[in-house]
C-alpha cells in the first residue's frame, strides 16, 4: 500500500506508481508546471530593477499578473509622472498652446538652465509633488500670467528652484 502523491489517498502500487489514477498524475503535473512559472522575475517599468512580486504565493497566480512596479514608491512616482503629463496637456489644449515635454525641451537646451548658466544633473528629474529644487522645470519666457503662450518659441528650460524664484517677473533683456 502506497499513498498518493497528489491526493494522499491509500493504493496499491503497480509498477512504483505514485499516484492512485492518471487523473491525479495530471493535476499534479499542473500544478507542479504552474509553481515553477509563479515564481520568475519581472522588470519594473519605472527603474528597470529585476523583481518578483512578494505576493505571488499568497495569492496563488503567476507572478506575471501582478503589478508592473518593484515598490509603491515607483508606482506613485510614475504614476505622479503620468498626472502631471495630462495635466499639462490638458491645459494646454484649454489655452491653445502646444503640448511641450520636459524631457524633449531638456534634450534641445543640452540641459542647461537658461537663468543661470549652470549644467541640470539628467539624474536629478523633476516631478509633481516632487520638491528636487535642482531637477528641470519648464519655465515660460512671458509669463502666462501676463499674458504669454505656452508654445515652443515661449519656453525655455531651467532648474526648478530659479524658476521659482524668478515668479512672473518678465525676462530683462542683458
Amino acid at each position: 500500500m502506497t499513498n498518493c502523491l497528489h491526493c494522499g489517498l491509500e493504493f496499491v502500487a503497480k509498477r512504483n506508481k505514485k499516484f492512485c489514477s492518471d487523473k491525479c498524475g495530471k493535476n499534479n503535473y499542473k500544478k507542479r508546471n504552474l509553481a515553477k512559472k509563479r515564481f520568475y522575475p519581472k522588470q519594473c517599468r519605472k527603474c528597470k530593477k529585476e523583481f518578483v512580486s512578494d505576493v505571488a504565493h499568497l495569492a496563488g497566480i503567476p507572478s506575471k499578473h501582478l503589478g508592473y512596479y518593484c515598490s509603491n514608491d515607483c508606482k506613485e512616482s510614475s504614476l505622479r509622472a503620468q498626472q502631471s503629463k495630462q495635466t499639462h496637456q490638458r491645459r494646454s489644449k484649454l489655452k491653445g498652446g502646444d503640448s511641450i515635454d520636459l524631457y524633449e525641451l531638456a534634450d534641445k537646451s543640452q540641459w542647461m538652465c537658461a537663468l543661470c548658466n549652470q549644467a541640470i544633473d539628467k539624474s536629478n528629474k523633476h516631478y509633481r509633488h516632487n520638491t528636487n529644487l535642482q531637477g528641470p522645470s519648464i519655465d515660460h519666457i512671458v509669463p502666462i500670467s501676463k499674458g504669454g503662450k505656452h508654445t515652443w518659441d515661449n519656453v525655455q528650460l531651467a532648474h526648478l528652484i530659479c524658476n521659482s524664484l524668478r515668479g512672473n517677473k518678465e525676462l530683462i533683456a542683458q
